[in-house]
């Protein structure tokens, strides 16, 4: 069976996929890791893209999973496309759904205000408990180390029209019509910058991986990979 390594976003964790993995583990072997800060990994010495790709190409050739598949959501996406652009070759195809490719001072400064974890407590209790269930007594400091990394991407993104032109192995880019964070716009803009790249808009799908109907997503996912 051919492999997928699945990469989760911002304040997420591998076990969000864990009902993805399900639906798909009958014809695939499935593959997931936390990012330095996130779910039940620690914080690292480094905290950002360029250290979540890090911890792929490791995890890739420590398992032998070169040529592998890979889906990520949302920042996850992100780190596969910089992984690639670091190790060309290294992977096999990237689906992303969600990823945020429009990083400027401007847009960066609004994704990281919605991290500060004293307004999340304050008005947002419910997220708050999510994240504590997800990530433990860590969860506000992973707050803030993530803001930093917006803030950082919108003065200097990884992934520019350059970087993307580079990338040589087939891409698509998916987004959920109902997507309030990542536009159409910045998706199509990214998309054609591919070499090997497609696009796809996900019905009645909003951004965060909870509301994903994981019945389409899956059979997206396969239809992708098996072609």
């Amino acid at each position: 069976m051919k492999h997928i390594l699945f990469l989760h976003g911002a304040l997420g964790a591998q076990s969000q996929f864990d009902s993805l993995k399900a639906k798909l583990e009958t014809t695939y072997h499935c593959h997931s890791i936390d990012f330095f800060g996130h779910g039940q990994s620690s914080f690292g010495e480094q905290f950002g893209i360029g250290a979540f790709a890090s911890q792929v190409i490791d995890y890739v050739h420590q398992y032998e999973l070169e040529g592998c598949h890979v889906f990520g959501y949302s920042m996850g996406g992100y780190v596969a496309l910089f992984a690639e652009h670091a190790e060309p070759g290294l992977l096999g195809s990237i689906m992303t759904l969600g990823t945020k490719f429009n990083w400027n001072p401007e847009s960066s400064k609004k994704e990281a205000s919605f991290l500060e974890h004293e307004k999340i407590k304050e008005k947002l209790p419910t997220y708050a408990e999510s994240l504590l269930k997800l990530h433990g007594d860590k969860w506000e400091r992973l707050c803030e180390k993530t803001a930093e990394m917006m803030r950082y991407l919108g003065d200097m993104p990884l992934l520019t029209n350059l970087t993307l032109s580079e990338i040589k192995l087939p891409v698509r880019l998916a987004i959920g019509d109902m997507d309030k964070m990542v536009t159409l716009e910045e998706t199509v803009l990214a998309f054609r910058q591919l070499k090997q790249g497609s696009f796809l808009v996900m019905p009645t799908t909003p951004h965060a991986i909870e509301h994903v109907n994981m019945d389409r997503l899956s059979y997206k996912i396969e239809k992708f990979f098996e072609s």
